[in-house]
């Protein structure tokens, strides 16, 4: 089906850009978007990573305060994004499950609640380091495992002070997610499985997974279909894996990203 990649800068990363924590009662630990459109990706779906894309949203019907993973250890607390694909059961078990290294946001644990989490969080190139010291933030129940949406009350409160549980209302009108004297009201519809099934974007690309990618778009975003590289388009983003750049070796690309295109694949 569809995807969706968000038109929100090069350095957007999901749970991270432009949002907060809070803690409710009901729904412990719940990100709070501040884009208009942050009511669904970050509560319904999952989230991944495409080296030609970036970021993109897979949709999804189930409703969460926020699919990801957490980490606690050497005084920071993380949190990435849990991919699709990753079936994740009434006690948050995720199996054997590990994000990547660059999925991962790290931030002193006392700057959790700040309004501006991103601005307190680790350059991502030092997640390496802070990962080996750090674990899973997990749960056992009658000897079975568990990972838990994110640290308890008690344990944050011994580094950000008390903790004033965000009161949690529905609103009835998709929108940015309105925070304000301790209140969130967050559009949360139910979405049926049968809905909206033969609903197409005006605009789109289409995946081949023979092939890399085809389609037609055509909205001024600099990307094309023909797998050249335009120097006058742009960005120079191109679909089917090939660079023309004048660098061939008996038929391979050279990819400057340190490896090599065969075949256009």
């Amino acid at each position: 089906g569809y995807v969706w990649v968000p038109d929100a800068g090069p350095d957007f990363q999901p749970y991270s850009t432009e949002g907060h924590w809070v803690w409710t009662e009901d729904a412990e630990w719940m990100w709070v978007s501040d884009y208009d459109w942050g009511w669904a990706p970050f509560h319904y779906g999952r989230w991944d990573q495409d080296q030609y894309y970036g970021w993109f949203w897979v949709p999804g019907y189930e409703w969460s305060p926020a699919w990801v993973a957490w980490r606690d250890g050497g005084d920071y607390y993380g949190w990435a994004p849990i991919r699709p694909g990753i079936n994740i059961d009434i006690n948050f078990n995720m199996g054997t499950y590990a994000p990547p290294y660059d999925f991962w946001c790290f931030t002193p644990r006392r700057y959790i609640l700040y309004p501006r989490v991103r601005d307190y969080c680790v350059d991502y190139r030092r997640n390496y380091s802070i990962f080996s010291s750090t674990t899973v933030i997990s749960f056992n129940i009658g000897g079975r495992w568990g990972y838990r949406s994110g640290p308890r009350r008690w344990e944050a409160e011994r580094y950000c002070g008390t903790i004033r549980p965000v009161r949690f209302r529905d609103s009835y009108t998709p929108g940015r997610t309105y925070f304000r004297d301790n209140e969130v009201r967050l559009y949360r519809p139910n979405v049926r499985r049968d809905e909206g099934r033969g609903y197409a974007p005006q605009h789109f690309e289409r995946f081949d997974r023979n092939n890399n990618f085809r389609g037609n778009r055509d909205n001024g975003n600099g990307r094309i279909n023909s797998g050249n590289r335009d120097n006058g388009n742009g960005n120079g983003r191109f679909n089917n894996g090939n660079r023309d750049n004048g660098n061939r070796d008996n038929g391979r690309i050279n990819d400057p990203r340190g490896g090599r295109i065969e075949n256009g694949n």
